[in-house]
C-alpha cells in the first residue's frame, strides 16, 4: 500500500496493490519498473559499479515510438540543421535495408548500394 492524496487534499492509504517488476543481468539489478516509473542501470563490464542510471516516468514510455532508419535520418537533418525529406524511392530502399539488417540477411543489391555510398 502507499499513501495517496485525495481530491480534498487528505492523505490516505491506497487499497490498490502496487506491482513492481525487477530485471536482472546475472547478479546485477538492471531494471526496476512500477506503474509510475522505470529505473534502468548500466554497469561497468564485469563489475557492480554503475555507469549510468536512467529514470523515466511511465507516461513518457507510453509516448515513445520506434522510428525507422529513414525517419531517423530525415529528422537528423541536413547541414543547415533543418530536417530533410527523402524521395519515396529512397525511403523504400532504406526500409528494405533496415529489414535486411534486422534479419541479418543483407542482399547483394543492398551491399552494392552501401559500397557505392562509401559504407
Amino acid at each position: 500500500w502507499r499513501r495517496e492524496r485525495d481530491l480534498t487534499g487528505w492523505m490516505s492509504l491506497s487499497r490498490k496493490p502496487q506491482v513492481t517488476w525487477y530485471g536482472w543481468d546475472g547478479d546485477r539489478l538492471t531494471t526496476i519498473q512500477n506503474d509510475r516509473s522505470r529505473i534502468q542501470t548500466i554497469y561497468q563490464p564485469g563489475s557492480f559499479t554503475p555507469l549510468i542510471r536512467v529514470e523515466t516516468a511511465t507516461g513518457e514510455l507510453a509516448r515513445t515510438q520506434r522510428r525507422s532508419l529513414a525517419d531517423a535520418l530525415q529528422q537528423s537533418g541536413g547541414e543547415d540543421g533543418g530536417s530533410v525529406v527523402f524521395p519515396p524511392v529512397l525511403v523504400q530502399m532504406l526500409d528494405r535495408l533496415e529489414s535486411e539488417i534486422l534479419a541479418d540477411r543483407v542482399s547483394e543489391e543492398s551491399r552494392r548500394w552501401l559500397a557505392s555510398c562509401g559504407l
